[in-house]
């Protein structure tokens, strides 16, 4: 498992970011569509649990607060973030750098596959959100971390100062389409499958920590 996401951890991307962080992460691509939603997140906890080797994992606990920035009222599934892609920017003298460090795109087994329509009304997986109304929620993520700087395999943190930016999927109905669904339910509002960016968040992995046995 821990090998497979250090595959994963290994890919990289070049994104235009927005919320003012933009600016210092130019890349020359076109500009990417306007987003629904202002995410704003929270670092509520971190805990660092052995991995193999000398890898650890890093697992976040973060508060997401989700608010509508559109001037029509949107519907949005309660499953919004489950996945998410994870982007790392590493801190050079208090300012992300142009690349990400790592982006991890993780595999999630237990999102629902399908959506169940009866009558074409939303369902209690979903919520409708009016212009400037917010949906809350938290959601856990992972990272893979090391203590040893002499020799830092792809994919794996350091310690360090770091931004994390995650890009949270709106749509996990791999099995639905959500036009099909969209159409369905157009009187109720927009239905939102976009991703979604957060706000950057600070990370910080301190020097020498000592992983502990998590469950």
């Amino acid at each position: 498992m821990l090998q497979k996401f250090l595959v994963l951890a290994g890919v990289f991307l070049l994104s235009n970011l927005g919320h003012g962080f933009s600016q210092s992460l130019q890349t020359g691509e076109p500009p990417a569509p306007v987003s629904q939603f202002d995410v704003q997140s929270r670092l509520v906890s971190q805990t660092i649990c052995r991995g193999d080797s000398d890898a650890s994992i890093l697992r976040l606990k973060v508060a997401l607060q989700i608010r509508n920035i559109s001037k029509k009222e949107v519907i949005l599934s309660k499953f919004v973030g489950l996945s998410a892609n994870e982007e790392v920017f590493e801190l050079v003298d208090g300012k992300p750098e142009s690349k990400p460090r790592l982006t991890y795109i993780p595999e999630v087994d237990f999102a629902p596959r399908s959506v169940q329509i009866i009558d074409n009304k939303l369902n209690s997986d979903f919520t409708r959100l009016k212009s400037n109304e917010s949906y809350s929620v938290e959601r856990d993520y992972q990272l893979i971390v090391t203590s040893n700087t002499r020799s830092v395999a792809r994919g794996v943190l350091p310690p360090g100062n770091y931004i994390l930016i995650l890009n949270l999927q709106t749509w996990p109905y791999s099995e639905t389409p959500a036009e099909e669904v969209r159409k369905k339910w157009s009187g109720s509002g927009y239905l939102i499958s976009e991703s979604a960016r957060t706000r950057p968040l600070n990370l910080y992995i301190p020097p020498d920590f000592e992983p502990i046995a998590c469950p």
